[in-house]
């Protein structure tokens, strides 16, 4: 009571809302209902106060249960009407601890009591087909009443006694709380077993009744029981609770309001969504930036706790992009997603208590899932899902979501259209290595590494340019096709020779530069002497080859064999301001042909640090 007083001075309307509910539940329970009233038209009176539409059905789904409990039948479904308005009004099927076929039993059993059986037999028959949203423990126990005064009117006396019989055993076994609604079972049961002739058995049910009544002090109910026991005949009266007037319908109609502005900003946000994306088209980012773009605008935009993006060429399946907002990683099987994409439509699936749930370690709740044809890539899919049980997903969603699909496809592939020709633009046509331009752009972002660097970091960068020997020769004699071949096959000796980190490329002819990041000159001349070696050992694989695409067997002489020149400059972080680019390009081509005026298949290193 502290913190409800305290909350008051304050003014927290929801908290004082949610401690009025909880007390009064406490008085429900122990039967003082004339208290319980007064807490809940409390928790009613702060709901014009607040927006958050769960916590006002609770509230009066408490009020009507409350009602209920008391015997207030037409209240009751007066109660549970403006209830069910607003679950309409926002679509929802789920309350805070209870559903909407709660709902349903309760207004029935209230038709049952006022002699409308048929209206509770409808709303039974509704209750039975909406088997995919469950009773909550205590209203299965108030489904096995209702169900066996149905069957005992119909004369089926042994599924009456059966479902009797079973229902306490329906009550909440982890909540020994709700035990107080037993009352009802022994009203009932004791009642219609006298109705139905079995005087002695009815008697003893209410005897047992008012055995229990007296154990947890109810006093109402114990009155009713008494009054059965004394005449079968008589009315059961009605607790008198205080009759005040609760304005629902001003709820109803911020309900209204409540959903009109929402539907408003949702159809700003989506504008908005669609805006942002479009921006994307306009960024130069490359795929995996853009793919994690879209997912980043998802997120914010929707209320999704799961978003992922999957390829799929042929019957190859591939996770390109995921992203979470929960706390511990949630896999979503491969299996489920390949099902998923068969379906080849988008769809939009709800796994509350739904056996398409996949769920045997996950607990999703809601699932889009778009699959697009994206040729020439095969299908790009969007799988995005909910953990949070207060978060939906609806058609609209699914709608703007598909369109998005369609859009970013269109963007992701003209990215990937320009990094296409922007590669094709760095490469070398001939023998498929980097080509000048490339180069240059390499060698400025490992230059500028070393400039930015400290002296104490020793940073340090080798240039390496190859010439390959003797290869005029083999232009005049066989033919330029030949050149070519050898180029061709020169290229794939050095992609093998080099480790991925070294950018190999052609700079013309038959000149090759390599880039070695951190690698002093030392290191950089025993990686060319091994490549002198290579080519000594492949010499014989050499003129095979030539033979081969000559198509008959040539003999070349010694001094014509293919071999390489190789000249080795660097740079590091304590001499880098001794040297531009230029001249560390202008050194490398030096120290070249200082290696093939030695006589070729040579290699040399130049030692000084600048051109004069």
């Amino acid at each position: 009571l502290k913190s409800k007083d305290l909350r008051q001075k304050l003014g927290y309307p929801i908290h004082l809302t949610q401690i009025h509910n909880a007390i009064g539940y406490l008085y429900l329970i122990t039967e003082r209902y004339k208290e319980a009233q007064k807490h809940y038209q409390k928790a009613i009176g702060q709901l014009t106060k607040i927006h958050d539409f769960n916590e006002i059905s609770a509230t009066l789904f408490n009020h009507a249960f409350l009602q209920f409990m008391s015997r207030n039948y037409e209240n009751c479904i007066k109660t549970l009407d403006k209830l069910l308005q607003i679950m309409k009004i926002f679509n929802m099927t789920y309350l805070p601890y209870r559903t909407i076929t709660d709902i349903y039993l309760i207004k029935a059993f209230c038709y049952y009591q006022l002699g409308e059986s048929f209206k509770a037999i409808d709303l039974l028959n509704r209750v039975d087909s909406m088997s995919s949203i469950k009773l909550t423990f205590n209203h299965r126990f108030l489904y096995n009443i209702l169900k066996g005064l149905i069957r005992a009117d119909k004369g089926m006396i042994d599924g009456f006694i059966a479902l009797f019989e079973d229902a306490s055993n329906q009550l909440d076994p982890s909540n020994s709380s709700s035990k107080f609604m037993l009352p009802i079972y022994y009203l009932e049961y004791g009642r219609k077993l006298i109705s139905i002739g079995k005087k002695e058995d009815g008697k003893k049910v209410l005897g047992e009744g008012i055995a229990f009544c007296n154990k947890q002090n109810y006093q109402y109910h114990k009155k009713l029981i008494e009054a059965s026991l004394t005449d079968i005949n008589s009315p059961l009266t009605t607790f008198n609770l205080v009759n005040t007037k609760l304005n629902l319908d001003s709820i109803i109609e911020i309900a209204r309001q409540d959903v009109t502005l929402n539907k408003l900003q949702k159809k700003i946000r989506e504008i908005e969504f669609i805006s942002k994306l479009q921006e994307l088209s306009n960024s130069c980012m490359d795929k995996d930036t853009i793919i994690n773009s879209y997912l980043d605008l998802i997120h914010v935009n929707f209320p999704v706790d799961i978003t992922n993006i999957y390829s799929k060429k042929g019957d190859k399946y591939k996770c390109l992009a995921s992203k979470s907002s929960t706390i511990a990683k949630v896999e979503v099987p491969m299996e489920y997603i390949k099902d998923l994409i068969k379906k080849e439509e988008p769809v939009l699936l709800n796994l509350t208590n739904n056996s398409e749930s996949l769920t045997r370690d996950n607990d999703l709740k809601f699932v889009i899932n778009i699959p697009i044809n994206w040729e020439p890539h095969g299908t790009l899919n969007l799988f995005v899902a909910t953990i949070n049980p207060h978060s939906s997903l609806t058609e609209d969603d699914l709608n703007i979501l598909s369109i998005s699909m369609k859009q970013f496809i269109t963007i992701l592939s003209r990215v990937i259209q320009e990094l296409e020709l922007l590669e094709m633009s760095r490469t070398d046509i001939l023998t498929g290595l980097g080509n000048r331009q490339a180069l240059q752009m390499a060698l400025k972002d490992e230059f500028s590494k070393i400039k930015d660097s400290s002296e104490n970091e020793n940073s340090e960068l080798s240039l390496m340019f190859i010439d390959l020997d003797n290869f005029k020769y083999y232009n005049d004699n066989f033919g330029h096709n030949l050149g070519d071949d050898l180029l061709k096959i020169f290229a794939r000796f050095l992609k093998e020779s080099f480790s991925s980190s070294d950018f190999v490329a052609r700079f013309g002819g038959d000149e090759f530069i390599i880039i070695l990041p951190n690698t002093n000159k030392s290191t950089a001349k025993l990686i060319g002497e091994n490549i002198l070696r290579k080519m000594s050992d492949r010499t014989s694989s050499f003129q095979l080859q030539i033979q081969s695409l000559l198509g008959e067997d040539i003999i070349i002489n010694r001094e014509n064999l293919l071999t390489c020149s190789i000249g080795i400059a660097s740079i590091n972080s304590k001499n880098k301001d001794l040297l531009s680019l230029d001249k560390l390009l202008k050194n490398a081509d030096e120290a070249m042909y200082t290696a093939k005026k030695s006589g070729k298949n040579a290699i040399y290193v130049i030692e000084k640090n600048y051109i004069p």
